[in-house]
């Protein structure tokens, strides 16, 4: 899975949603690790990119499931 497959911000905003409800443990829940380099900022907040892009996929294609 590439990022450009990603193109609704609708999923990115949800995402981001559950992220700042979960909290960076959202990231393991996606099986990601620490974020190494690549942050999201969403409303003004960063976010773990993998777990942001990973849990959006998932919503953007559900029958596909997140992706990592």
């Amino acid at each position: 899975m590439t990022s450009d497959k990603l193109t609704d911000a609708a999923a990115v905003r949800k995402a981001a949603g559950e992220y700042r409800t979960v909290g960076r443990t959202a990231r393991k829940h996606y099986g990601f690790g620490a974020v190494q380099r690549y942050w999201v900022v969403v409303d003004g907040q960063l976010h773990d990119a993998k777990a942001i892009v990973g849990a959006a996929y998932g919503y953007q294609y559900p029958d596909q499931g997140s992706e990592q």
